[in-house]
């Protein structure tokens, strides 16, 4: 099975910022990778700007990024 794209992110990027993101999916010509709060998008964003040309390595299809926040969900205790 194909490596999704927030493990190869964080793979890619380090334990700093890896812990950070959430999720990461391709839509139409975008990578929008979801972080975890306003301040590690931010450095995500810097961060994964650098990386457009392994992006587009990985998926040709792909020229862009966005960043966005997604507040991670805690586990429903059961």
């Amino acid at each position: 099975m194909q490596q999704s794209w927030a493990d190869w992110l964080r793979s890619a990027l380090g334990c700093e910022l890896a812990g950070h993101i959430v999720n990461a999916v391709p839509k139409n010509a975008e990578l929008v990778v979801f972080a975890d709060s306003a301040a590690w998008g931010t450095r995500l964003r810097y961060a994964l700007a650098g990386m457009l040309p392994d992006i587009a390595a990985r998926d040709a299809a792909l020229s862009r990024i966005t960043v966005r926040i997604q507040a991670r969900c805690a586990s429903a205790a059961g």
